[in-house]
């Protein structure tokens, strides 16, 4: 498992209080809440899933994401493996 270090960034994004259009707008320290990309109001969820603005890194974040999915998935098939090996070992010396 992944520790998660919180940071102030981190803490004002997760419940959507980053200085986010929408938020600001909510304090009538902005006119309008919409994003710069023009399609529907700056909040979090907008920008990390739907934001053409923020695509590339959406991507870039996703492609690592996966790559470390890949990774623990074969750490965990060379340890089901090894684990399996030892087991057989075990018993054949058992005999």
């Amino acid at each position: 498992m992944t520790k998660i270090y919180l940071t102030p960034k981190l803490t004002t994004v997760l419940p959507g209080h980053g200085k986010t259009t929408d938020y600001l707008h909510r304090f009538k320290l902005r006119e309008e809440a919409t994003c710069i990309c023009g399609n529907e109001d700056q909040t979090m969820d907008h920008i990390i899933f739907k934001c053409i603005k923020t695509k590339g890194q959406r991507d870039i974040l996703k492609h690592r994401i996966n790559k470390k999915n890949k990774l623990q998935d074969y750490k965990k098939r060379i340890n089901n493996q090894v684990q399996k090996s030892v087991n057989r070992i075990y018993r054949i010396n058992r005999l």
